[in-house]
């Protein structure tokens, strides 16, 4: 019997040990999982006047460049999104306002009614067309429609067009409120292989844009077309919850070589580069219109409340799920972690 006892309090004592050396969650963590889906988006509205041979074709867009004096040609193509057909009508170009949104309609002449065939709608990189960089499309639609009305849904280019079109992922802010340290992690896949893009945490949404508020490494891809990017900013208190976005640009930092720009608070350095790839031609960096023009986007949600808010169990579910190349596969819904 005293054997026994002796047995069980050495149990009792081990099991106290063990729980003594795994605490739970610390408190004053904080962690928000958003998905990146692919930016611009928007519609085109396609009224004929079949008498006049003509057409009126309203663009309305968000998620452009914002900066002064952009502008993006626009196209309709013969074939499917999916496709390199080629042009029907040049339809001039639209110009994005300081938000990167559009909303403006075009004029056509000399057009068969209805368009015949299938056809679809292309927005270039711009200004021009006349580089690979300016022509690459940035968001398709394939027209569907009648005899007096079309339209288009504009958004992402289906992957069999090449890598670099259908980028997904996943972006994580944690706040560490003792620490006041915010640590950002972006995760994406389906980028051209060797490619470098600049990813930013912005004021503001995808659909209203602002400025930059965080800075990180530029993305790397790797073979595979899967990067990942990290930093710690130092001296943060908060996450602004509806009023911060992140997006992943075309191009690298205006020296790609080093981390991007930073406020004075930002800590952490970039990661090794992979070797160049074949497949990554030199892109234009963010000071060009091709190469700051957002590819993928994620706002954070309004901020939680105590009763709507899940509260994590292990430090485990604060983790992001792994990117994969399908948008479907990123997490559709913000994730909100919350340890008071």
């Amino acid at each position: 019997m005293a054997r026994a006892l002796a047995s069980a309090g050495v149990a009792l004592l081990l099991a106290s040990c063990q729980s003594a050396t795994q605490p739970g969650p610390r408190p004053g963590l904080e962690t928000v999982t958003v998905a990146l889906r692919h930016v611009p988006t928007g519609t085109a509205m396609i009224r004929y006047d079949a008498a006049a041979r003509a057409a009126s074709v309203r663009v309305v867009m968000v998620g452009l460049d914002p900066n002064p004096g952009r502008s993006h040609p626009i196209h309709i193509h013969s074939g499917q999104c999916g496709e390199r057909g080629p042009v029907l009508y040049s339809m001039g170009s639209v110009e994005p306002n300081e938000k990167g949104a559009v909303d403006k309609t075009l004029q056509l002449s000399g057009v068969r009614i209805p368009i015949p065939g299938s056809a679809y709608i292309d927005v270039h990189a711009g200004p021009g067309v006349e580089t690979a960089s300016g022509a690459r499309s940035i968001a398709c639609g394939n027209i569907a429609g009648g005899t007096s009305e079309a339209s288009a849904t504009l958004g992402a280019i289906p992957a069999s067009r090449g890598p670099g079109y259908e980028v997904s992922g996943t972006a994580t802010l944690r706040l560490d409120r003792r620490d006041r340290t915010l640590s950002v992690t972006v995760e994406v896949a389906g980028l051209v292989p060797g490619s470098r893009h600049a990813v930013h945490v912005h004021t503001g949404q995808c659909e209203s844009e602002g400025p930059v508020r965080y800075g990180l490494p530029d993305l790397v891809a790797d073979a595979e077309g899967h990067a990942t990017a990290s930093r710690a900013f130092s001296a943060v208190t908060d996450i602004a919850y509806g009023a911060w976005y992140v997006a992943v640009h075309e191009g690298p930092s205006i020296s790609p070589a080093l981390p991007s720009p930073l406020p004075s608070s930002a800590t952490g350095s970039s990661p090794a580069s992979p070797s160049p790839s074949p497949e990554a031609p030199p892109a234009p960096d963010i000071s060009t219109q091709a190469g700051f023009t957002p590819v993928a986007c994620a706002d954070l949600p309004a901020r939680p409340t105590p009763a709507t808010a899940p509260t994590a169990t292990s430090p485990a579910a604060a983790q992001p799920p792994a990117p994969t190349a399908s948008p479907a596969a990123a997490a559709p819904t913000p994730t909100l972690t919350h340890f008071p």
